[in-house]
């Protein structure tokens, strides 16, 4: 195999997956996966490392077909400089692909594993259906908008779990530091809590829609309400519950 493409190729062949499986294994969109296999782009530091884990190989082996005892530059200098929240979000994403990988091999998932994997905020939400797991994906205001989240393209059974930073939604019971659960989808009821996009941005807020404009509000009186044109806003998802306090 000559170069990266050629042994993401193989491996997904190997392991009988179709490029839309693997792209939904490993939280990305298929269009990624082909990309790299034909040589267009190369995956991220993060997708190198879900690829390594997912296929049970070193990301050494990914990058040189060699196995190494020397860790890649770019690598360690990526991993060097996360921050103790995305080290603790990267070694709860690790482990949540780590059980995908086990659903994928054996058909089960093991409930000794999911257990352990809970206590560390890989959680599972009972319902009516299985188990869901859904991944952690970072940290969002709940006041100005701040970093964007379009990184992460797909999330595991149409939910996912952000970490909330700020006061502003407070008298919602959504403190800073919370475990918050929210179902992607692209609409929300008037008056709803959102995970919302503001130009490229993300923020929790109640939203309001007048006409060609929406309203952006806090759950604290302390916060004035935001308005932007609807072409500027994009909902990700709606508020589920917030699964832990900090």
């Amino acid at each position: 195999m000559d170069d990266l493409g050629d042994r993401i190729r193989s491996l997904r062949k190997n392991h009988g997956l179709s490029m839309a499986k693997l792209a939904e294994a490993i939280n990305v969109r298929s269009g990624n996966i082909s990309d790299w296999e034909n040589g267009n782009s190369n995956p991220s530091t993060m997708n190198l490392l879900a690829l390594s884990t997912f296929f049970n190989v070193t990301s050494d082996w990914l990058l040189t077909g060699k196995e190494t005892n020397i860790i890649n530059p770019l690598l360690s200098y990526e991993l060097k400089n996360l921050t103790e929240t995305d080290k603790r979000d990267l070694d709860i994403f690790l482990e949540f692909l780590k059980l995908r990988r086990e659903k994928n091999n054996h058909g089960v998932t093991y409930k000794e594993k999911i257990n352990a994997v809970y206590k560390n905020n890989l959680s599972t939400i009972a319902r009516e259906e299985p188990a869901v797991y859904l991944p952690v994906l970072g940290d969002i205001a709940t006041g100005v908008p701040i970093e964007s989240i379009e990184a992460y393209h797909g999330d595991i059974s149409n939910s996912f779990i952000i970490r909330a930073r700020g006061e502003n939604m407070i008298d919602a019971d959504i403190e800073d530091g919370d475990l918050v659960i929210f179902k992607v989808q692209p609409m929300v009821e008037n008056g709803e809590i959102a995970l919302v996009n503001v130009n490229g941005k993300a923020t929790i807020k109640y939203i309001y829609f007048n006409g060609e404009e929406c309203e952006l509000r806090s759950a604290n009186p302390e916060y004035p309400p935001m308005k932007y044109p609807m072409d500027e806003i994009n909902i990700i998802g709606k508020f589920v519950e917030v699964l832990e306090h900090k």
